[in-house]
């Protein structure tokens, strides 16, 4: 649920925080990700938060459909519905085997609809796959 959700998000932030070296990126994601958390309304804004933790740390970019599934090890050419262009992005085995069946993959919801057609910096930017999260989060 939502509040399992907050509490992970909040634990991989102060994580993230205690950890941190300095380095300019990772302080900038942190930053990020504490603003994003602050400011949270709904599951996808915490699977925001959890995108910039990942992004902090450096990992691998979080399955493009939901955040919460884990890391995007895949790589997929995906189209969203009613949409010509054909996206790369990466993510979980799961969302893999869905695209590649031609079935609708799991997709986290913003407000009852897939995250990705909602006016947010998590659509503009696919959770940081198609641009730069941590910039559109800090407003840079």
């Amino acid at each position: 649920g939502e509040d399992e959700l907050r509490a992970r998000a909040e634990a991989e932030l102060v994580a993230l925080g205690e950890s941190l070296e300095g380095g300019e990126p990772a302080l900038d994601a942190y930053t990020a990700a504490g603003r994003a958390f602050d400011r949270a309304r709904s599951t996808a804004d915490l699977a925001g938060v959890l995108a910039l933790v990942q992004k902090g740390r450096g990992g691998p970019p979080l399955c493009y459909f939901d955040p919460r599934h884990g890391d995007g090890t895949i790589t997929v050419r995906w189209r969203a519905p009613g949409t010509r262009p054909k996206l790369e992005v990466n993510v979980c085995a799961a969302c893999a085997k869905a695209v590649r069946d031609r079935r609708a993959p799991d997709v986290i919801l913003d407000r009852g609809r897939p995250y990705y057609e909602a006016a947010t910096p998590w659509a503009e930017t696919g959770y940081g796959q198609l641009g730069d999260l941590v910039g559109r989060v800090l407003g840079k």
